[in-house]
């Protein structure tokens, strides 16, 4: 019985590897509109997010015509604009603008409806970032001029730690139409980050608190060539 059971085992998994032959590889870009979770934002503090932009590279591993496991490595821009505007303790005006810049592996699965030349998908998976740098700018009322600094800079100026790391979700859903070699892909991404850009950092007489964490809605496209 115990051997039955092995040989159906390996079976299976021939046939299973026997149609995961097929996978596509190919480039994508796109615009990125971000925003970030409150974080320190009070009542007289706004978010008025920001427009980046995406590009990397991106695998689909077909498993069978249904479900593929979908890698990308991406350059992924973030950040966003904190406005401060008057309020009942100050008339001065504030703007914080803050630009990262990630390098993003995320590690979902396709879900897809397969047509005659062309593919829907849904799309789902955690994802993983290291963040490579930045800038950081500020002006106001309260500020003489603008001033520009690198993350670094702008973080080690305030005695706050900013976080290397970011961990995440993407949901997403798009369409893959055939087009000569390869695929045309169009996808539209929604990146939802676990942890907070910096962390809460008492400077007398100061208190200066966590950044939130970041969001991000994507518009991509790209072509993908077939391999198998």
């Amino acid at each position: 019985m115990k051997k039955a059971l092995i040989i159906l085992a390996l079976i299976s998994a021939t046939s299973f590897i026997g149609k995961a032959q097929l996978y596509y590889f190919g480039a994508k870009t796109g615009l990125v509109f971000t925003h970030m979770t409150k974080g320190y934002l009070g009542k007289s503090w706004e978010d008025r997010g920001g427009t980046k932009y995406l590009a990397g590279v991106s695998f689909d591993y077909f498993v069978n015509d249904y479900f593929s496991l979908a890698p990308e490595l991406l350059f992924f821009r973030k950040g966003t604009e904190k406005y401060k505007h008057e309020d009942s303790n100050t008339i001065e005006t504030r703007s914080d603008i803050y630009k990262f810049s990630y390098l993003q592996l995320p590690l979902t699965v396709k879900a897809k409806i397969p047509f005659d030349r062309f593919n829907l998908f849904g799309m789902a998976g955690p994802y993983v970032a290291f963040l490579m740098g930045g800038m950081a700018s500020e002006q106001g009322t309260a500020i003489i001029g603008k001033r520009e600094m690198i993350l670094k800079d702008f973080f080690e100026e305030r005695k706050q730690d900013f976080t290397r790391f970011d961990i995440g979700f993407d949901l997403g859903a798009g369409a893959e139409i055939d087009a000569g070699p390869g695929r045309v892909l169009l996808q539209l991404r929604y990146d939802i980050g676990f942890i907070a850009v910096a962390k809460d950092q008492a400077v007398s007489p100061y208190q200066y608190k966590s950044f939130g964490a970041n969001r991000a809605w994507s518009i991509e496209a790209g072509y993908i060539l077939r391999f198998d």
